[in-house]
């Protein structure tokens, strides 16, 4: 997903979009939403086919990995330009918007993308495991090696 927002973000320098101020936070926010659907895709996919069974758990902490400890430095650093009194820090209606942002846009699309990745590992598991090998259970003993 991250990879994801990075082609975008240079995508649209390419167009010529940032030449606003804010331009540039402005269209990582939008990309992050954008492609949550990309990685609640991934995330469940891989889950399923690593054996995985709390499928449901895996796309809330998909959705909240992320976003969660950025809004919390977000908010300290937020926190600490509003005791200063400086023109930076957002104002609390800014924060509540962003919040239903996440909460109405890339909460669901992470969830849809998770569902669907979960879907389309399950078609394609057919009950056999996707890698080539498998592990033994037991741990085999490795020689000494002489010192030459």
């Amino acid at each position: 997903q991250l990879f994801s927002v990075m082609i975008m973000m240079v995508l649209v320098g390419c167009i010529g979009v940032y030449y606003q101020r804010g331009a540039v936070a402005s269209a990582g926010v939008v990309s992050y939403m954008i492609t949550a659907a990309v990685g609640g895709y991934a995330s469940a996919s891989l889950y399923h086919k690593l054996g995985g069974e709390k499928w449901a758990w895996n796309i809330f902490v998909t959705a909240v990995m992320f976003a969660g400890p950025a809004f919390v430095v977000w908010s300290f650093l937020n926190t600490v330009a509003i005791i200063y009194g400086s023109t930076a820090a957002f104002p609390f209606p800014t924060i509540l918007l962003m919040f239903t942002m996440w909460a109405g846009v890339t909460f669901p699309l992470t969830v849809l993308g998770g569902i669907v990745g979960r879907h389309r590992a399950i078609k394609q598991g057919h009950g056999e495991s996707p890698f080539p090998c498998k592990t033994n259970k037991l741990a085999r003993e490795i020689q000494p090696c002489q010192w030459y």
